[in-house]
């Protein structure tokens, strides 16, 4: 087929960068579901296949905290914009809600699967050893301890709310 050159007038102009104001107004982000469908294709291949392993999926969950980052930090803006003020007190709430109901969950049905039915014995004893560290969330205390426990994969978890436990207090309490 031949070469096809789209003239200069019906080529697409590219856009204006957004104002802050319409920054703010902003809902959704699109470029951002391409960030993250590369942090996950890195993370999957990194666990899915030793030939993958340059991969380097630390760098996919890296990429999920900076987009973590941004978006708390983009709403936290917003609320302030809006109301004066941000509520500490409801975006924890809002956070605990929006992860640790499933947190718990997955963590009751690895219990189930680890204790219960003795999915993986050899495993068991460093589960239950484990476990009182899951279930107070610290799950990334027992990844940089030993780690090779079920359920050790919600590592990220633990460190993405204590970030945001800290982030909103650094940079809208302190700052």
């Amino acid at each position: 087929s031949p070469l096809r050159i789209t003239p200069a007038s019906s080529r697409r102009r590219q856009p204006d960068p957004l104002t802050f104001d319409e920054y703010q107004r902003e809902r959704y982000f699109a470029v951002l579901d391409g960030v993250r469908a590369l942090s996950i294709f890195a993370v999957v291949f990194h666990h899915a296949t030793e030939s993958l392993r340059w991969l380097n999926g630390g760098h996919g969950v890296t990429s999920f905290f900076v987009l973590s980052g941004f978006l708390i930090t983009t709403l936290l803006l917003r609320e302030e914009e809006a109301n004066g003020e941000v509520s500490l007190a409801a975006f924890y709430i809002r956070r605990a809600f929006r992860i640790l109901p499933l947190y718990y969950i997955t963590l009751g049905v690895y219990c189930v699967l680890v204790i219960g039915l003795n999915l993986q014995p050899d495993r068991l004893a460093s589960f239950r050893d484990a476990l009182p560290y899951y279930a107070l969330y610290f799950p990334e205390y027992v990844h940089f301890t030993g780690g090779g426990v079920p359920f050790e994969i919600s590592w990220s978890l633990g460190i993405e709310e204590k970030f945001y436990a800290v982030w909103p207090l650094v940079s809208f309490v302190l700052l």
